[in-house]
């Protein structure tokens, strides 16, 4: 598989699992990583929403912290179908994705190309507002899904204050 287009735009190292808490005490206890911060339902207010080619009618819940600059994701399935219950189903809870930050729309748009062209298919995807993200079933080829997204410049400062260890919600 040719990632070669996205660089070193690697970002998220994304978890599933049933239970943040026991998943962050975890990270806690072995690397050291103080504080997730929750983004309950997540997928409200999403719209577009694909789960393999058809509409999707999903929710979950994401837990966030970084390790250095890398972002660590925990992902919980909440309803609906979704390549979180999948994985739940015949996986159980670990590794589910890798992510990759683009720079802005355009590169999404030829990320989004590049890895369609490839012959991998769009697993699940969605929008918020101008943010974007797809998850491409890669699991064949690695093991786990490649998920890009893009964030528009107004979402940047949610994701600084996780950095530093603030609470973006408060």
């Amino acid at each position: 598989m040719d990632l070669s287009f996205l660089g070193s735009k690697l970002e998220q190292v994304a978890y599933v699992v049933h239970d943040f808490d026991e998943a962050a005490a975890f990270f806690k206890a072995s690397l050291g990583i103080e504080r997730f911060f929750v983004w309950d339902n997540i997928t409200k207010g999403q719209t577009e929403k694909i789960y393999r080619g058809k509409p999707g009618e999903f929710e979950f819940s994401a837990a966030y912290a970084y390790s250095g600059d890398t972002q660590i994701e925990l992902c919980k399935h909440l309803s609906g179908e979704n390549v979180y219950k999948d994985w739940l189903e015949t996986r159980g809870v670990g590794l589910h994705h890798t992510g990759y930050l683009l720079d802005d729309g355009d590169e999404y748009d030829r990320a989004f190309r590049h890895l369609s062209d490839q012959g991998f298919e769009v697993a699940m995807a969605g929008r918020f507002g101008e943010c974007r993200w797809s998850y491409f079933d890669t699991v064949r080829i690695v093991g786990s899904y490649t998920e890009i997204y893009w964030l528009p410049p107004d979402m940047a400062p949610v994701f600084e204050k996780m950095k530093r260890g603030e609470d973006p919600f408060a």
